[in-house]
């Protein structure tokens, strides 16, 4: 017992660094409700408002459970899924029955696919987390490491994500964006997979990882492959959102400690000014980019644009 509170304790533990910031310009937009009438029709190459609010809505979607995503019910909104067709999904049990699950969507008409994941759906699942916030050496690579408990997760589902129907449908459609998202613990996921996706080489086309409220996944070296293999990133991250400030990262060792990856946008909390960090500074923590923490949850880690992220409830809309 002893041993899980003391790795509860230095999961939840959160600390900050200086380091020098990279002054930009901040990125306004006019509403903070995401966009559905976006034109996703053009190749993502930089950063822009409405498109991450778009692709946020496919965050939310992410939320939906397997069965839900099976008989349509999930998101009622017609104008999400215009355009897009569900090529395949999957949901695994996890330890006490959790259950998690992924969708493949094509868009032939955008010329993307979109891998989505959803975050932590049940509170237990948070302590589960926090047990298992080891690292663990990514399959025989000893400097490389994944948090144990989302590393296992994705060992869970990763065969049936790129079974070889998926990869033959991706690799039919080179020319193709694959879009990875998810919110917190689907930030998480999403990053892995986008990780496995450049570090096994299962296919060529331009892949595009858009994460809401990571928190850390893995070392530094996981965090430097990512960063520098997976084509473009963006990590969008609300200044008070303690998640993404957890787990517990010390710059001593790298091997050892936490890491985020870099691409680090910061939203503010009115959610109508964005601030582009160093792309290269995994953890740019000082001025206009430091991280601010607040407990309010549901205001800060949930309500990624409006309504809340979280919850399929969204797509009602």
């Amino acid at each position: 017992m002893l041993y899980k509170f003391l790795i509860i304790s230095i999961f939840l533990l959160t600390f900050s660094f200086e380091y020098n910031t990279f002054e930009a310009s901040n990125l306004k937009t006019t509403s903070d409700y995401p966009n559905l009438n976006y034109d996703a029709s053009q190749p993502i190459t930089t950063f822009n408002v409405e498109m991450i609010k778009y692709y946020s809505w496919f965050g939310s979607y992410g939320y939906c459970r397997d069965e839900q995503i099976a008989s349509g019910t999930c998101c009622k909104s017609k104008k999400l899924l215009t355009n897009w067709e569900i090529v395949s999904h999957k949901s695994v049990k996890q330890i006490f029955s959790f259950s998690y699950n992924w969708v493949l969507l094509k868009s032939d008409k955008y010329k993307k696919f979109i891998i989505a994941v959803p975050g932590t759906r049940e509170k237990f699942q948070l302590v589960l987390e926090a047990i298992g916030s080891a690292l663990d050496d990514y399959k025989d690579d000893k400097k490389i490491r994944i948090s144990h408990y989302f590393l296992a997760l994705y060992n869970m589902f990763n065969n049936d994500l790129f079974s070889a129907s998926n990869l033959r449908e991706i690799r039919n459609h080179p020319d193709y964006q694959v879009i990875v998202t998810g919110h917190s613990l689907g930030g998480a996921l999403a990053s892995i997979i986008s990780f496995a996706i450049k570090k096994e080489n299962l296919f060529t086309n331009d892949v595009v990882l858009i994460t809401y409220g990571q928190p850390r996944t893995g070392n530094y070296y996981f965090a430097e492959y990512v960063t520098n293999n997976v084509n473009k990133i963006f990590r969008i991250v609300k200044k008070g959102d303690i998640v993404v400030t957890i787990p517990l990262h010390t710059p001593l060792f790298k091997e050892f400690t936490y890491y985020h990856i870099g691409g680090m946008i910061v939203l503010n909390k009115e959610m109508n000014e964005f601030t582009q960090c160093e792309y290269y500074n995994f953890e740019d923590h000082s001025g206009i980019c430091k991280y601010e923490r607040n407990l309010d949850f549901e205001t800060y880690h949930c309500k990624y644009f409006s309504p809340n992220i979280s919850f399929p409830k969204r797509c009602e809309v």
